[in-house]
């Protein structure tokens, strides 16, 4: 109990000190403020190590700094560093708001995703990324299944492929296929269009909810088609196992249905973002997505991470019970008759009582 105490006062103290610093250090009222004026690009470093470490609550020095905060960062251009994670180089368009993050963070924003990703995936197996991006997750899984392992990245938005290809290739990434498409139920061609501004990833090929307004800020035509064409040409190997992570931002459910030989045969865990907007304007709903999954024999987990010690990190899985349960931006559907089952039935745990 005293130990315990003790925690909570130092975590009191330290947030104290944060909130005395951002009294002190307040860009957003400075006017005229200026990213590049030595004495931010100081604090910024100074941020950046301290967030590299994933010390404690160095998200909130980050946001202090006003990482956030993007008319700030505009102006700015392109920036290399190291993944602090796996190592490879990374080259970031800092005015997108996401590849800001990854830049001070050292890594992809999404922490409890890679942790999963980290505690079920071994040297060998297979990981496709329906949704890659910029590649910040591809370079995690590649990473994670090593030279002998096989990793395909999808990703429609041409912009974004070109970062991708950057990476694969800089970083001489041999076990990645890019393939500039998206995944579907059916082969066709369909328009993408990146909604807004500030998020590159943001690409889809649904109707574009109201909130934006009608803006768009890029748009492309690119090829869809189903995972299932894939199957032939993945490896077989005893003890090959298989991770699938879906962010389509509302084409998850028909992504699906063109995989369906794949999660049959091959029973992957399958990582995927309920993002319930633009489900909707599929006309998708989380209880669609539940009953396909369950009727082909899946549980649905939502996820998080376990702060063990500095840069380490458990898992912690939590059964969703229903289509009617909290959904959580993120869930994780594992096959009970699957090898990552096995890998991963540590991590799980049994929901609250109510």
């Amino acid at each position: 109990m005293a130990s315990r105490t003790s925690f909570h006062t130092a975590r009191g103290r330290l947030m104290t000190v944060i909130n005395r610093f951002g009294g002190w250090y307040s860009p957003a009222s400075a006017p005229h403020f200026d990213v590049n004026a030595p004495q931010h690009r100081f604090v910024q470093f100074l941020a950046r190590m301290y967030a590299k470490a994933e010390l404690p609550r160095h998200v909130q020095i980050l946001e202090v700094i006003q990482v956030g905060r993007e008319p700030l960062w505009l102006k700015e251009g392109w920036r290399t560093c190291r993944g602090s994670w796996h190592g490879y180089t990374m080259r970031l368009n800092i005015p997108d708001f996401y590849q800001r993050w990854a830049w001070f963070l050292s890594r992809y924003h999404e922490v409890y995703v890679q942790v999963l990703m980290r505690n079920a995936l071994r040297k060998g197996d297979i990981f496709i990324d329906g949704g890659a991006n910029n590649g910040l997750v591809t370079m995690v899984g590649a990473w994670l299944v090593g030279k002998t392992g096989a990793v395909h990245a999808f990703e429609p938005n041409a912009t974004v492929h070109d970062q991708l290809l950057w990476h694969i290739n800089t970083n001489h990434l041999s076990q990645v296929t890019p393939h500039r498409a998206g995944l579907s139920d059916r082969e066709e061609t369909l328009t993408l269009r990146v909604p807004g501004s500030g998020n590159w990833g943001a690409g889809t090929f649904s109707s574009i909810p109201d909130r934006y307004g009608g803006v768009v800020s890029e748009s492309c035509t690119a090829p869809l088609i189903p995972g299932d064409t894939l199957l032939p040409s993945l490896p077989t190997r005893p003890g090959c196992e298989m991770v699938i992570k879906l962010d389509i931002e509302g084409f998850e459910l028909r992504a699906l249905l063109g995989m369906e030989k794949i999660l049959r045969e091959r029973r992957p865990m399958v990582i995927m973002e309920m993002n319930s907007e633009m489900l909707g304007m599929n006309g998708v709903t989380f209880d669609h997505v539940f009953n396909h999954m369950t009727a082909r024999g899946y549980r649905c987990f939502g996820f998080s991470d376990r702060r063990k010690i500095i840069r380490r990190h458990g898992v912690v899985l939590t059964p969703i019970p229903g289509a009617n349960s909290p959904m959580p931006p993120d869930v994780a559907w594992i096959h009970p008759y699957s090898g990552i089952w096995q890998r991963l039935a540590r991590w799980m745990v049994e929901p609250a009582a109510t």
